[in-house]
């Protein structure tokens, strides 16, 4: 304090000093299947990166896709993609390798970002087959960081059930 009327110092109580960490788990492998699972071709360069470099799909045909990391039903998948024609809007259904439908990407149409959590996921897994309803150009596979609001008050930090939400008005 100088006494020269402005303000020197600024101090705030926090409730917990940490580092929160959003982590981006990339793709590692991607593999264009035909609808009994037989290999067609690989498509990992087309889809690691949203580049406008898009892998065309059809009907019935499956993407299988190994992420870089286990993903468990707290994750999600998000897909940047648009209808190869938007007046026939497509879906994906996300599998396990075992078969077991996870979750759906409803009527995918125009070129943009799809998300799906992954709640219906019983075992943690790297690797999930997508299954193309319709004929779909996907530009990239990926399971990005959220967007995460802090809305809980006082506590610990890590506590993301209590403390987090994924929309600013706390949703």
């Amino acid at each position: 304090e100088d006494g020269n009327g402005y303000i020197d110092h600024l101090a705030w109580i926090v409730p917990h000093l940490s580092t929160q960490t959003f982590e981006i788990i990339y793709i590692s492998r991607a593999m264009l299947l035909d609808s009994d699972k037989n290999t067609i071709s690989d498509i990992f360069d087309s889809v690691q990166y949203r580049d406008n470099n898009f892998a065309q799909t059809t009907d019935g045909q499956f993407v299988r896709v190994t992420f870089e990391k286990l993903l468990n039903s707290s994750n999600d998948i998000t897909v940047y993609a648009k209808a190869t024609n938007p007046d026939e809007p497509a879906t994906i259904e996300v599998y396990t390798v075992a078969g077991v439908l996870v979750a759906t990407f409803p009527n995918i149409t125009v070129d943009g970002k799809y998300r799906i959590m992954l709640t219906g996921l019983a075992n943690p897994t790297d690797i999930f087959d997508l299954k193309i309803i319709g004929s779909i150009d996907i530009d990239q596979i990926i399971d990005p960081p959220a967007t995460a609001y802090w809305v809980g008050g006082s506590g610990d930090w890590s506590d993301a059930a209590t403390h987090w939400a994924t929309s600013s008005n706390g949703v």
